[in-house]
């Protein structure tokens, strides 16, 4: 079974700018994970960062395509806090998730984040894909304890998860 992470912009820029831990997304996918990115998501990304573009070369991250406009549009109208790297994130998921191809959405935003879950689909924010990869052992505890210094003025994150990151 293939598995795969669809990050949102908020969690990349996240782990590349407050945490510095580019270095994240190549245990994710020596984990087995491929990471997909939708172009809506790329585009909000200012910058090149040399761990995407080297993970994109190995062919450990894909760029989506981009969602047409008429898919869009509809999420937009329901869910207008909701950007368009969040819309394509759970579009992806609602497209391609099956037996035998697993997705999970890394999303940090609260109102996203809470309407993956009333629609069974898979999220995780940041923090808890970092809790995920601490429990396997691939971050060790000093590691931990940089990020959660590095992030805990965030506002966006939960206190309460991010605390676990200290443990």
């Amino acid at each position: 079974m293939k598995k795969y992470k669809i990050f949102d912009t908020s969690a990349i820029l996240i782990l590349l700018y407050q945490a510095k831990r580019p270095e994240i997304f190549k245990i994710i996918t020596d984990e087995g994970y491929h990471i997909l990115i939708p172009k809506e998501v790329y585009r909000e990304i200012k910058e090149d960062f040399s761990i995407i573009g080297e993970l994109l070369k190995e062919g450990k991250i894909d760029l989506l395509p981009i969602i047409e406009e008429e898919k869009l549009e509809p999420m937009r109208k329901r869910h207008p806090s909701f950007g368009d790297g969040e819309i394509s994130v759970l579009l992806t998921y609602n497209d391609r998730d099956s037996e035998e191809e697993k997705y999970r959405c890394i999303i940090d935003d609260k109102d996203a984040k809470i309407f993956a879950k009333e629609s069974n689909m898979d999220v995780n924010g940041i923090i808890g894909l970092l809790l995920w990869l601490k429990g396997l052992g691939k971050i060790n505890k000093g590691v931990c304890s940089d990020i959660y210094m590095a992030l805990k003025g965030n506002p966006r994150l939960p206190k309460d998860l991010l605390e676990e990151l200290k443990r």
